[in-house]
C-alpha cells in the first residue's frame, strides 16, 4: 500500500509502502485478521515459510538498493511479530 509521493523522505519523491497481511483460518466461520506492517522503501517478500503449529514466517528486504535489510516476522491468527 503506497504511502504517497515523497513518503520515503528523499528528494527523488520515492514513495515508502506498508504491507497488508491477511491470515485465515479454514471453517465455515473462519476467524480472520488484517494486519498492516510499514513503512518499507522498496520491500520484496523474499521467503515464506510454515512453521509449527500455525504461525508462518516470512522474511521482507527493504531499503535503498545499496543499502537493503531484511526483516523476518510472524504471523499467526491472533498476532504479528518481528522475529529478527
Amino acid at each position: 500500500m503506497d504511502n504517497g509521493t515523497a513518503s520515503a523522505g528523499f528528494p527523488s519523491s520515492e514513495v515508502s509502502d506498508n504491507l497488508l497481511v491477511a491470515i485465515s483460518a479454514f471453517d465455515e466461520e473462519p476467524e480472520q485478521n488484517l494486519f498492516k506492517i510499514g513503512p518499507f522503501l522498496n520491500p520484496k517478500v523474499i521467503s515464506w515459510q510454515v512453521d509449527q503449529g500455525y504461525e508462518k514466517t516470512f522474511v521482507v528486504e527493504h531499503g535503498p538498493y545499496d543499502k537493503r535489510k531484511a526483516v523476518r516476522l510472524g504471523v499467526n491468527l491472533q498476532s504479528m511479530r518481528i522475529i529478527e
